[in-house]
């Protein structure tokens, strides 16, 4: 695995985890392998006009697929959400056009099987906006 892929699997799981289960009496190597992050999805927005079958890219590299998913909008990254984990993605991230409330409704339909993650803007944290903003949030859920 190479080292973009190691700082990234950090992220989800820490290497004190897969060395502590290592040690664990009755936990195999395999046990271990199957904690490691193999495949995990980003799900964008895009402009309106893409089809998540099709507009969707797969890097494979260092043991990890990463699947991209661009949505037309925020609506359809539920159930594109949920088909990625019923096919076998350990993560989903939401890039930051997602309002936390998109991300608890991929966490639900999920069932909280799989870590569901998201892109933040340091203006969001901060409580600023910029005019450029009211793009990102023109489909915020009511």
């Amino acid at each position: 695995m190479n080292d973009r892929a190691k700082s990234f699997v950090k992220e989800f799981l820490t290497q004190d985890t897969v060395l502590a289960a290592a040690g664990t009496p009755g936990v195999s190597g395999n046990e271990v392998d199957d904690m490691l992050l193999k495949s995990w999805a980003f799900i964008y927005l895009g402009s309106g006009t893409e089809d998540p079958a099709v507009d969707r890219a797969v890097i494979e590299r260092g043991g990890v697929r990463t699947t991209i998913v661009a949505v037309p909008e925020k609506a359809a990254a539920v159930p594109i959400a949920l088909d990625l984990v019923e096919s076998g993605v350990q993560a989903v991230e939401l890039c930051g056009s997602f309002e936390p409330a998109w991300v608890r409704r991929v966490i639900e339909a999920t069932g909280g099987r799989v870590p569901v993650g998201s892109v933040t803007y340091a203006l969001d944290i901060l409580g600023g906006r910029e005019p450029q903003d009211d793009l990102l949030y023109a489909h915020s859920p009511g």
